[in-house]
């Protein structure tokens, strides 16, 4: 894992301190806010953000807090303007799920400078960073040489794509890694080793696969935005991540998706994802090519039930 982000990032890590396998980033999420979160301490999340971090709090026995940012200023975080208490977490991911955002590195640095200040841990769910459409994706210890309070969980399952082995890593702050080891060391034995040699292997020759699969998926959400075109809809822009946002002017998400399955359209409706997605929902690219204009076919039957 050491030489993987040698080579990809620039980033060079103590195996020792900084480095940890866990079963799925999932996991790692869940421990990190049993190790910092106190029970009375926030775990802040975007409006809409993986449903994963609100239940992670509500384990954790923590107080939810929403970070400033919507839609229209690309869900941007920003602490809310009346808080000021100190510690806790932050949950936070580029590209997003469910909205495949991006943040620039100047967006990035600002925001966990603030964090710094306020003593709030960054968790950096790094699931997508390598399905991150035609350019490399900024992230935390990619732009910071000091570490302290950063923790970013990276996704075999997605940078492999391998879902069904249950693997991944987390990289950053010694202290944190150790905390969340820990905390591991408790609640189960650890990754198991067959999985873990495995993926020493995969990774010493997954590079050209990475880049392919970035090319790949760029294609993807290229091909389907443009089958989307002319339906009364509103496509968040991006071409990273497995990911389609649109929002539906009008139109309650759970209602379409609703009005969807009836037409045999599986969607998300954006409500899972936090109060800034109700009137929005979340398709998967992961469709081949030649079906996708059956996807258009039924989503477009699905939005002639409503009154637009």
């Amino acid at each position: 894992i050491a030489k993987f982000y040698e080579h990809r990032y620039g980033v060079h890590l103590d195996i020792d301190k900084q480095l940890y396998p866990v079963i799925g980033s999932k996991e790692g999420l869940v421990l990190l806010a049993m190790c910092f979160s106190d029970g009375n301490k926030p775990i802040y999340v975007r409006r809409v953000d993986y449903p994963v971090y609100r239940s992670t709090a509500r384990l954790a026995g923590s107080p939810v807090v929403e970070l400033e940012g919507d839609w229209e200023d690309r869900y941007v975080p920003r602490f809310p303007k009346n808080s000021t208490q100190k510690g806790g977490i932050v949950f936070l991911s580029s590209p997003g799920n469910p909205t495949a955002g991006i943040l620039s590195a100047e967006e990035l640095k600002e925001f966990v400078e603030e964090c710094r200040r306020r003593s709030v841990v960054v968790a950096f769910d790094a699931a997508y960073l390598e399905i991150g459409g035609k350019e490399k994706i900024p992230h935390p210890l990619g732009i910071f040489s000091d570490p302290q309070g950063i923790i970013e969980f990276h996704s075999f399952s997605k940078t492999l794509r391998i879902p069904s082995w249950r693997a991944g890593f987390v990289a950053g702050s010694p202290d944190i890694v150790k905390a969340l080891a820990r905390m591991k060391s408790f609640v189960d034995t650890g990754l198991p080793l067959p999985i873990q040699w495995a993926l020493a292997r995969c990774l010493e020759n997954t590079h050209a696969d990475i880049e392919e699969g970035r090319t790949f998926f760029a294609k993807q959400q290229m091909i389907f935005r443009e089958s989307l075109a002319g339906l009364p809809l509103e496509i968040f822009p991006s071409d990273a991540s497995l990911f389609c946002w649109i929002r539906t002017p009008g139109i309650r998400g759970a209602d379409l998706a609703t009005a969807a399955i009836e037409e045999g359209l599986l969607l998300m409706p954006g409500n899972v994802y936090g109060p800034g997605g109700e009137y929005c929902v979340r398709m998967s690219v992961a469709l081949p090519p030649e079906r996708i204009p059956e996807m258009r076919n039924r989503l477009e039957k699905a939005l002639r039930r409503f009154p637009l």
